[in-house]
């Protein structure tokens, strides 16, 4: 087994599928390097998604992404900075 330290910039496949699709996957962007956060004693990195636009739903056009724009992206998509994670992560701070 190999483990990955989360750096910005780098992009991660997260298995977030339902029941009845496990295999689902959604693009997500590392936007810091692992930091200190708070009292806390682990490192957190701070991850966005990326979501499709659907003509129906409001999204935010902050950042629009188009298809082809990274290999996962197939449609319109947009970063949904609103559903923002911070998550515990090896590694260390480079500034």
């Amino acid at each position: 087994m190999s483990l990955f330290v989360p750096y910005r910039r780098a992009t991660l496949l997260i298995p977030s599928g339902p029941a009845h699709d496990p295999d689902r996957k959604h693009l997500f962007i590392v936007l810091t390097d692992p930091a200190q956060v708070l009292e806390y004693t682990e490192k957190y990195s701070l991850l966005v998604g990326v979501a499709s636009v659907q003509t129906d739903l409001p999204h935010d056009p902050t950042c629009l992404l188009d298809a082809g724009d990274h290999e996962f992206i197939r449609h319109k998509s947009y970063v949904h900075y609103a559903r923002a994670l911070t998550e515990p992560s090896q590694g260390s701070s480079t500034g």
